[in-house]
């Protein structure tokens, strides 16, 4: 009996019995989805029970196995660490000959949310620093930016890239920066980020 059809007569029953049945009631199916209310997780929604389809990634666990998707699909907690690295800056065009080279440190989240920060030096002094946000998705892929400030200003860049399963970050971005004085002008350029996972933090078990 589907749960409009148990409420209406529940209320005829009322009248005679006291029937007074709510969400939650072990032997009864509420929401009329085929699952009892001792085994259904969400009793009032007949789009939620044991073995229904659950698509990743849409924040609801629709099948009742405590996980938003297959709990032993891909998940962001495996590549979850602090990274450590380099980033280079070479010039669009200009041979593959890296104009501002440095450090960087990233670290994924659990949840896959990416933060981190780096710095590199050119000739003559002149200098860089980034602030990198953005996420991972359970595959892998990263997307987010990277913003750049030197004596000329702050820009923005897109960045893309990915992690692996064994322990590595490769993000990409490029744009137009402005040194400011000195003997490196503005330039076009294309960025790398390359960072490991030195600890591994116990994340990759599964391998």
């Amino acid at each position: 009996m589907s749960g409009t059809s148990w409420l209406a007569g529940c209320a005829l029953l009322a009248l005679l019995t006291g029937c007074s049945i709510s969400p939650g009631d072990d032997s009864y199916d509420f929401d009329g989805d085929g699952s009892t209310d001792s085994e259904d997780c969400a009793p009032e929604d007949p789009e939620r029970y044991p073995g229904a389809p659950d698509p990743p990634e849409d924040g609801i666990d629709q099948d009742c196995d405590g996980c938003d998707g297959d709990c032993d699909g891909p998940s962001t907690e495996r590549f979850a660490g602090d990274y450590a690295g380099t980033v280079e800056l070479t010039r669009d065009g200009g041979g593959g000959e890296v104009d501002c080279e440095g450090t960087a440190e990233l670290v994924l989240a659990d949840d896959g949310a990416l933060s981190g920060s780096g710095e590199c030096g050119a000739v003559g002094g002149a200098a860089a620093t980034f602030v990198f946000s953005g996420a991972s998705t359970a595959q892998g892929a990263i997307s987010g930016t990277a913003t750049a400030s030197t004596a000329g200003g702050t820009t923005e860049h897109a960045l893309e890239g990915s992690v692996s399963d064994v322990g590595q970050i490769v993000i990409t971005f490029e744009g137009s920066l402005d040194f400011g004085p000195g003997p490196v002008p503005a330039l076009d350029f294309v960025a790398q980020v390359l960072a490991t996972l030195p600890s591994r933090r116990g994340r990759l078990a599964g391998l």
